[in-house]
């Protein structure tokens, strides 16, 4: 399944591999109380890098249920070093 998201739902849309991604607009804890119930059928969790602090939690109770979690950064002008991935990994979102 692919989870199409707005600021105040989810919405299942197809039934192809599961992916949880950034919910804009929604605080660590509401993105954890959506996509945590639904670890069962998820193949793979798409977080923004700027939230992976904030995820711990979410992050932790994937990889225990063998979901692998992506962490996703988004520069559409260019690949940033990886010293830079590692800062933007570190700030808070």
């Amino acid at each position: 399944m692919v989870i199409a998201t707005r600021p105040d739902c989810i919405q299942v849309l197809t039934s192809s591999p599961l992916i949880a991604a950034q919910l804009r607009g929604i605080t660590p804890a509401a993105r954890a109380a959506m996509i945590e119930p639904l670890l069962d059928l998820a193949t793979l969790i798409d977080l923004e890098l700027r939230s992976a602090a904030q995820m711990q939690g979410t992050i932790q109770k994937a990889r225990a249920a063998g979901v692998p979690v992506v962490g996703s950064f988004h520069d559409f002008q260019a690949t940033p070093a990886e010293e830079v991935l590692r800062e933007v990994a570190a700030t808070p979102a």
